[in-house]
């Protein structure tokens, strides 16, 4: 009874286990880097010319090694690309980092596409905005 109790573990972490996840009744040991934005819900849905954009994202280091990660974040509207912000972090196995970013919010007005790319990677994320013009406050004609 007490070998029959013991094998599983045996054939998990032993001989048997590259078989068992070749099977995929086992877990592989992947590699891999988790991008994304820790709220959702708090993700600007509009913002005005010129005034801060801000939000955060989050990078999680599963490479089983220690890993200097360069992001950069994009505006995309109207088909054309903008830089708004990038950086870059190193981060120990394991390790989770929440990034800040506010930067100001360049024109046009209009529906924009917010990317976070890992930059020489293919990891990014993304969040629909629409910039809105800043209110003309000018005072209004005698008459």
């Amino acid at each position: 009874m007490v070998v029959v109790a013991l094998l599983p573990f045996v054939v998990i972490g032993g001989p048997g286990a590259g078989w068992l996840r070749d099977l995929g009744l086992l877990g592989r040991n992947e590699k891999f880097t988790e991008l994304y934005f820790p709220d959702r819900r708090a993700l600007p849905l509009t913002v005005t010319v010129g005034a801060p954009m801000k939000f955060d994202f989050t990078l999680h280091n599963r490479e089983a090694a220690a890993k200097s990660y360069r992001w950069k974040v994009v505006l995309t509207s109207g088909g054309t690309d903008v830089d708004l912000a990038r950086g870059r972090v190193r981060l120990d196995d394991g390790e989770i980092r929440r990034i800040s970013v506010a930067t100001p919010t360049p024109e046009p007005p209009g529906p924009a596409v917010v990317r976070v790319m890992l930059v020489a990677r293919e990891e990014s994320i993304q969040f629909p905005i629409t910039i809105v013009p800043v209110a003309d406050v000018s005072p209004a004609p005698a008459g």
